[in-house]
């Protein structure tokens, strides 16, 4: 379809049938409906031209950043920085997963491992003075 426009926006053109029955735009000769033709297929070219040579310099300037070695170095001290990070988290939530709700009870420090015994610990109190309160806590005996 090469024009947008519709019989309100121009005199000269008028809608008929043609001549296999289909409905459609008849544009008459005249030189302002050919001018806002090649206006228009100008404007779509013009920007899909523009369009494309901002695809091209953005793909020309990763190109030559990537071929920097310090860049190459960052990017894969990144990439490696993420692999261990996401493989930590996904080790996180597995261990947090088994130790939710856990059918035995589990060493409180690893929280992996079968108790052996309780051992206390200490904990401060939200009072004025600080002071310590012992809880009594499973242990593995090994971490």
């Amino acid at each position: 379809m090469l024009s947008r426009h519709t019989p309100e926006s121009s005199a000269r053109c008028s809608r008929t049938m043609t001549s296999v029955g289909v409905a459609g735009w008849s544009h008459s000769k005249s030189a302002t409906c050919r001018g806002r033709l090649r206006k228009e297929a100008a404007s779509r070219i013009a920007e899909s031209l523009r369009v494309e040579l901002q695809k091209r310099k953005k793909r020309e300037y990763m190109r030559r950043w990537r071929s920097n070695p310090a860049n190459a170095a960052h990017e894969a001290e990144a990439r490696r920085r993420e692999y261990y990070d996401r493989k930590y988290r996904r080790a996180l939530a597995e261990s947090l997963a088994e130790t939710r709700n856990p059918a035995e009870p589990v060493c409180g420090m690893c929280g992996r491992k079968a108790p052996v015994c309780e051992i206390e610990r200490f904990v401060i109190l939200a009072d004025k003075h600080g002071t310590f309160a012992p809880v009594r806590v499973p242990y593995c005996g090994v971490c």
